[in-house]
């Protein structure tokens, strides 16, 4: 019997169980350890050696592990857990992937971009939270121009209504776009998103509850821009010095908005000494704003592929 095996010690070879203490003799790089069952393990596969059902089976508990470390409260750890449960996704072969296949796929990555965009809104990271739900809407605008596809059967078969496709999903995806535009001041934005979150979903309370909030937004800045521009261009006969006086109040209003918007890190937890010690520092790439948005473009762009080599084709 030889066979690699994961020790706590690093991997060796199994070369014997005997059978009448249940003790495995496992050979290492340093010596012949004596083991219990326990503490030997089959090695973790490499994920480009991973089958296509490994990969989904792997995302599958990823983003089961994701959803209960934002039960508890650790948002953190749920936004990797559902960055990593896509990672997996992404390599998966579509060319050989069965429709039942895609359709377990294409589920996985919208929940997991729905479900960074919650997280996003909890951490208060709202650029963050507006890439994952626009990810999702991605996916979930190529689902609708393809519900009469194999996918969408399968999603079907699988115990997933048209409705929560075709309705939940993306009212849910848009809501949650706005919230984060509202905290960005994107208000005409979330406005637009409010519109079709309540077309698409008339008894959502919170939704028209936002939408009357945020309508009264966008009025009050429309009045606020007709203000600072000081109604120059009803008066043709304005000088050039006003119209550069408003121009240069107007600016300087508009800068100061967009410099509190600057990119954050997914993870951002500092402590008081690291901020009061302002020393450069390489990040992670899975850290980054920047990561999540290419990651999540990236799966985004594998689902639609998905789908739309499902696309009914004209005779």
């Amino acid at each position: 019997m030889h066979m690699k095996v994961s020790t706590p010690y690093g991997l060796g070879v199994l070369e014997e169980i005997r059978p009448h203490d249940d003790v495995l003799i496992v050979k290492t790089d340093y010596a012949h350890m004596f083991m219990q069952r326990k503490d030997v393990k089959l090695p973790v596969k490499d994920i480009s050696e991973m089958a296509t059902k490994d990969l989904i089976n792997e995302a599958i508990m990823l983003a089961d592990a994701g959803n209960e470390e934002f039960r508890d409260g650790k948002l953190q750890d749920a936004v990797y857990s559902y960055l990593r449960s896509l990672g997996f996704l992404q390599r998966v072969d579509q060319d050989n992937a069965t429709h039942k296949e895609k359709a377990t796929i294409i589920q996985t990555m919208i929940r997991c971009h729905l479900n960074i965009g919650a997280c996003k809104l909890k951490l208060d990271m709202n650029m963050d939270a507006e890439i994952a739900c626009t990810n999702a809407l991605s996916i979930l605008t190529v689902l609708a121009e393809n519900r009469e596809g194999k996918v969408v059967t399968w999603m079907g078969r699988l115990g997933l209504s048209e409705q929560l496709m075709f309705e939940d999903w993306p009212s849910k995806a848009r809501f949650r776009r706005a919230q984060a535009c509202v905290k960005l001041e994107k208000f005409a934005d979330a406005k637009q998103d409010l519109l079709l979150a309540v077309k698409l979903n008339p008894r959502d309370k919170s939704c028209r509850t936002l939408l009357d909030k945020v309508s009264k937004q966008v009025d009050k800045q429309k009045r606020d821009e007709k203000k600072a521009w000081g109604g120059i261009f009803d008066n043709l006969e304005a000088s050039p010095s006003t119209i550069k006086s408003v121009t240069t109040k107007t600016t300087k209003t508009t800068s100061s908005k967009s410099g509190s918007s600057e990119e954050k890190s997914i993870f951002t937890r500092k402590t008081k000494k690291q901020k009061e010690t302002a020393v450069p520092t390489a990040e992670p790439w899975y850290l980054t704003t920047r990561a999540l948005a290419t990651a999540s473009m990236v799966t985004a762009g594998v689902a639609a592929m998905a789908l739309l080599a499902l696309k009914p084709k004209s005779s």
